[in-house]
């Protein structure tokens, strides 16, 4: 997919609005009294996450239709 300069404008300015909303959307967590980790914290949260064991086959929290 070829791109032309204001494409790469538009996708450029796109990017920068989309992570002004997050921080936007930080600070007011963090003003409100939530804990609002930092990139590296948000990694290794993740991280930890992703290393859980699967739950055993019928113990998942969620209702059966919401299943996939």
């Amino acid at each position: 997919m070829a791109m032309n300069t204001q494409d790469t404008i538009n996708l450029i300015s796109a990017g920068l609005g989309l992570g002004m909303k997050a921080y936007e959307s930080a600070v007011r967590l963090s003003a409100a009294g939530y804990e609002v980790p930092g990139l590296d914290e948000f990694q290794r949260r993740t991280l930890q996450l992703r290393n859980l064991p699967d739950l055993p086959e019928g113990n998942s929290p969620l209702p059966a239709e919401a299943r996939v």
